[in-house]
């Protein structure tokens, strides 16, 4: 965390295939994960897809940059001596810009080259992420929480900039924003907290009383919901209490919007659902046998395939959740 905004690290030299947490996330019937940096600085870097059940890194690889992550409040404030939201706004946007500009004059030299046969255009790694953004080949996701930093979200880096990006956490009345997002076609993904209240100054409105932020999206017209834990904040084994706990509190689950909340949601919002988030021939075939309602959590998951590969079953090798 040497400096505020570091577009150019890279999470996916970190990952390590097998290991305890995705093990049992798998067990909890997590088959996919975006596997990204924390969120002590603005950008902290470029995030990875990887499939939580296969062996070897380059078998786990879904996409790689899975997403370039922004954090807008809260950690980045403690960042060196102490930092306010209007110098991070702008670092932020210069960064942006900056990068942006620089995938503009990659991609067409990389075009003029690919017609003539040419030499490549000259890369610069700080600003790698840059032209898939601008391609719409990766999103920006992005931390972001309170309303007044949820809507800098939506007009710094939907409205102004023209990226595709999506709400990360969300709460602290960021629900209040919720047409906005909707009406600019920004998913939230809620979590890893589910309610809203503990903290009447951050939750107007609640009164400290617990509020359904999944919930509040919802009833103030946003379509495209889905859940997250920020594992290990709240284990990913335990994906599917979140949208539980979401539907205690208020979320409408009469469509199974719960479970798209789990499955073809977030694969829309990351890009990849041509390949996962629903069963239909042609995609990845990771599928989960379960004893009932995922939502319900008296039920757990028997057996789990990735890629038509039984990766995890739990009369063989005994329950890991």
């Amino acid at each position: 965390m040497v400096y505020m905004t570091n577009p150019e690290l890279r999470v996916s030299s970190a990952v390590e295939p097998e290991n305890a947490s995705l093990r049992r996330g798998l067990a909890g019937g997590v088959t996919s994960v975006l596997f990204i940096p924390g969120s002590g600085t603005n950008m902290g870097g470029q995030g990875v897809l990887l499939k939580t059940g296969l062996r070897t890194y380059e078998a786990m690889e879904i996409r790689n940059p899975g997403s370039l992550k922004l954090a807008q409040a809260g950690n980045p404030e403690r960042w060196t001596i102490g930092v306010g939201r209007s110098l991070m706004n702008w670092n932020t946007r210069n960064t942006f810009r900056r990068g942006l500009a620089y995938a503009k004059r990659y991609v067409e030299a990389r075009k003029r080259s690919d017609e003539a046969k040419g030499p490549r255009p000259e890369r610069n790694i700080q600003w790698d992420v840059f032209p898939w953004l601008l391609e719409k080949r990766t999103q920006v996701s992005t931390h972001t929480q309170m309303y007044q930093v949820v809507l800098m979200t939506l007009t710094m880096a939907r409205m102004e900039l023209g990226l595709d990006v999506y709400i990360d956490h969300g709460e602290f009345a960021g629900m209040r924003a919720a047409p906005l997002a909707q009406e600019l076609g920004v998913p939230a993904i809620i979590g890893p907290r589910e309610l809203d209240g503990t903290i009447p100054f951050l939750c107007p409105g609640t009164d400290g009383k617990f509020v359904g932020i999944a919930a509040g999206y919802q009833q103030a017209g946003h379509k495209r919901i889905g859940f997250n834990t920020d594992s290990p904040i709240v284990p990913e084994e335990e994906l599917p209490v979140q949208a539980t706990v979401s539907v205690r509190y208020g979320f409408d689950d009469s469509q199974m919007d719960a479970l798209r909340g789990l499955t073809i949601v977030p694969a829309e919002t990351a890009g990849i659902d041509r390949r996962v988030g629903s069963l239909e021939p042609g995609k990845d075939a990771d599928l989960l046998v379960v004893t009932g309602n995922p939502i319900d959590p008296r039920n757990w998951v028997e057996v789990a395939y990735i890629e038509g590969e039984r990766v995890y079953d739990a009369k063989r090798e005994g329950r890991r959740w």
